[in-house]
């Protein structure tokens, strides 16, 4: 076993001596709605860290670039678009009306929906570009912010509140049934992209090369961005939208695992994300007692990294 596969498993084993901490820390043997509770919790982070590694991963390899993740197409402005709009035109009607289950469904589909009807018109009315796609969401992600601020400013400040616990991710308000169908929805899209690694690593190789090996690259790229995006909309619909997650598990992967092999980065920043957010959480509950969110944590962290690693690119030049 090589000095790479070895420091896999060890953060493999590191992860699951932290997930069996954290689900006995403080409880007894016999509390096993206390067991249950922080198992599911575990299920909801293994597919969180698994959804937002190998989108974020992917879509890196893809415009050539560590520094953007899939927020730049606009994702979680158009998640925060779509549920303020949600709260703002159906209120306490649409939670009344609609199940947690149809909710997530309804509210995913959207996401992915609109995704295919943009790409239509931006990759088959325009000549394809990846930097003017890149340059088209990050546009549609600032007017996605400018006129959700518009609706919360005129939002009841009941429905505002009601908002605002849909915008800050959380773990604890998780229904079984959101979470098995998140997990139906999920797998298959991780399964596609863990078969498609030769695939992804020569596209990271840059448009010309791979055309010159044989790859339809339009093609491809089309159907990883489509995976990227329904990866990303999952997580952010089910426990609310993490912009740092992905980036930092994926920088700390490249930085422990000086690598181009897909499949062994796809794990390690999978395994990184996982501990993160069992870390997370545990200090969330058991130090500052429910005050603050993991989410605020990690984004914390992953804003430091951003500007480090910017810091680290400045001194090459």
């Amino acid at each position: 076993m090589n000095k790479t596969k070895r420091l896999l498993v060890s953060l493999f084993l590191f992860s699951l001596l932290i997930a069996a901490f954290f689900i006995g820390w403080g409880s007894g043997l016999s509390n096993f709605f206390v067991f249950g509770l922080r198992i599911k919790k575990v299920i909801i982070f293994i597919l969180v860290s698994l959804s937002s590694s190998f989108a974020t991963v992917a879509f890196q390899a893809v415009v050539n670039n560590r520094f953007l993740t899939p927020s730049i197409l606009g994702i979680e402005s158009y998640y925060r678009f779509l549920q303020t709009l949600l709260i703002f035109f159906g209120g306490s009607l649409l939670t009344a009306t609609l199940s947690p289950a149809w909710q997530f469904l309804l509210v995913t589909g959207l996401m992915v929906g609109s995704y295919l009807l943009f790409s239509r018109f931006s990759w088959q009315n325009i000549s394809f570009d990846l930097h003017t796609v890149l340059l088209i969401g990050l546009v549609i992600s600032m007017l996605f912010n400018s006129v959700t601020t518009f609706f919360q400013v005129l939002m009841d400040p009941n429905e505002y509140d009601q908002l605002q616990m849909r915008l800050f991710p959380t773990f604890q308000n998780v229904s079984n049934q959101v979470l098995l169908i998140a997990i139906i929805l999920s797998v298959p899209i991780l399964w596609s992209l863990w078969r498609k690694t030769k695939i992804i690593e020569v596209l990271a190789m840059g448009p010309e090369q791979a055309i010159n090996l044989g790859l339809d690259t339009n093609k491809e790229v089309k159907k990883v961005f489509l995976q990227v995006i329904v990866l990303s909309a999952i997580p952010a619909t089910l426990v609310g939208p993490m912009i740092f997650l992905g980036f930092t598990t994926a920088n700390v992967a490249y930085l422990l695992f000086q690598t181009y092999r897909m499949n062994l980065l796809f794990l390690s920043s999978s395994v990184i994300g996982f501990l993160a957010l069992l870390i997370g959480q545990f200090i969330v509950e058991h130090v500052f007692h429910l005050q603050t969110n993991t989410s605020i944590v990690i984004e914390w962290l992953g804003g430091i990294l951003f500007f480090v690693l910017l810091w680290r690119e400045r001194k090459k030049l």
